[in-house]
């Protein structure tokens, strides 16, 4: 009976340092974006110093990891924005590795892209036909190079535009993009320019090449409504824009028109990093500052919070 008493102490003793030890391997240090999955598990790239993705349930409670900083297949240097693929593959921007991780349902490392017409990826978008958005934000510094790659669900990149300059129609820091449905337009905040970029999809079928022609009358029309734009996402012909701002509010423009329409959950954030919506129309905004992801629905009401250091 003793024996027994024993090791049921110390069976007890380990559950409680297996659920004690996460409470502090949880925490965020400049998490970079968060998506959600058809099944309600929370993804959140907590980049920019632990380089590491979290996973977390419906409710927030923490699941598993995976990755750390390094620069081997399945490590990270900053994955600075991740998305879903229709086969429910998880692609990772690594950006100062400068490249394209994939990774299974299960987590298990398929392949890496990387190459010059891929640059250094900051952000990734989806179209609903599949083709997935790359965005070359460029090096940090002197920037030298900035684009646009789009690539297939197998990772083939079938385009790449450089967009590098310093004119309203170019990109010198692209950090966010977002693509409407179609993939008809892109929508990129720069952060050393300070603006918007519109720019609409035309496909050269005899050239077998696509090019992306700027909406100066869109942009002129929204950079008079934002100040330092850093997040984006666009749905249901709405564009909504997180600002690097004091206490900064999401915007919410027309994707197509570019009137201003309104604005939500003003004065919450400290830095709002990112800025994806899941398939039941939740934003997941991710505060790289506070070290907070949250869940909030259109009308900007607040679901769901992740990751109180306190």
């Amino acid at each position: 009976m003793c024996k027994k008493r024993i090791a049921a102490l110390l069976s007890l003793m380990v559950l409680i340092s297996c659920v004690n030890e996460p409470k502090s391997f949880i925490k965020f240090d400049g998490p970079t974006m968060a998506i959600s999955k058809q099944n309600g598990l929370i993804y959140v790239a907590d980049g920019y110093y632990n380089s590491r993705i979290l996973i977390f349930d419906s409710n927030g409670n923490y699941l598993n990891s995976f990755g750390s900083k390094g620069y081997d297949k399945g490590e990270f240097q900053n994955p600075h924005s991740i998305l879903l693929d229709f086969e429910d593959n998880l692609w990772v921007a690594d950006r100062d590795n400068g490249r394209i991780q994939i990774f299974d349902n299960n987590n298990n490392f398929i392949k890496e892209v990387y190459g010059e017409n891929l640059g250094r990826p900051w952000s990734l978008a989806i179209t609903k036909d599949g083709l997935i958005y790359s965005l070359d934000g460029g090096d940090q510094g002197e920037n030298k190079h900035a684009g646009l790659s789009i690539l297939n669900i197998d990772g083939e990149i079938l385009s790449y535009s450089n967009l590098h300059g310093n004119e309203i129609e170019k990109i010198n820091w692209g950090h966010s993009i977002s693509v409407n449905s179609n993939g008809s337009s892109c929508y990129i905040t720069d952060i050393k320019l300070n603006y918007i970029c519109k720019l609409d999809r035309v496909l050269i079928n005899n050239e077998n090449r696509v090019v992306f022609n700027p909406d100066f009358n869109w942009i002129y029309k929204v950079n008079k409504y934002v100040l330092r734009p850093l997040s984006i996402v666009e749905c249901d012909n709405e564009l909504f824009v997180g600002e690097d701002i004091p206490k900064a509010s999401i915007k919410v423009f027309n994707s197509t028109t570019g009137e201003y329409k309104r604005e939500i959950l003003q004065g919450i954030f400290k830095k709002p990093h990112s800025i994806s919506i899941d398939n039941n129309n939740f934003f997941w905004i991710t505060d790289v500052d506070d070290n907070k992801v949250y869940k909030v629905s259109k009308e900007g009401e607040i679901i769901l919070t992740l990751g109180d250091n306190k």
